[in-house]
């Protein structure tokens, strides 16, 4: 068994480990947890990360990737607006979609959700709740 060694102590690495020792408490109560030797941001975003591994494995998804910054909104004057999804899946040959792991949808979230939707027309935006059921599916924004 490998050994992952942390800022307060030695914890061992197993799957959906949460990190022990966190001294302030996020925001939306989650915790960090350790899966396969990454660090994400919830236990429901790692449950998510497991259960994309094991569609991995059954053929459902090609693949899969952790998701990165884009911009979604730039004004021209260096003032830039930016969405991290939690996930790019890519279930069939050159179709992929963009998902969020979220215990509920935050109203904040709604208009990043608008404007991924107008940046990233082709990219559907998804929202899994944690048990891996799509409680909302973001389409393209209204016309």
């Amino acid at each position: 068994m490998r050994k992952l060694l942390t800022k307060r102590r030695l914890i061992e690495r197993w799957p959906l480990k949460p990190i022990p020792g966190r001294v302030r408490q996020a925001k939306y109560r989650n915790r960090k947890t350790l899966y396969r030797g990454v660090l994400y941001d919830s236990a429901a975003e790692a449950a998510r990360a497991a259960q994309l591994d094991l569609l991995v494995k059954a053929g459902k998804i090609h693949y899969w990737q952790r998701g990165t910054s884009q911009v979604i909104l730039d004004d021209g004057h260096g003032h830039k607006v930016r969405y991290k999804p939690d996930f790019m899946v890519c279930d069939k040959p050159f179709h992929r979609h963009a998902e969020d792991v979220k215990g509920f949808v935050p109203q904040g979230f709604r208009i990043k959700a608008i404007l991924w939707g107008l940046r990233f027309p082709n990219i559907p935006l998804r929202v899994i709740d944690k048990d891996g059921v799509e409680i909302r599916v973001l389409k393209e924004a209204t016309k």
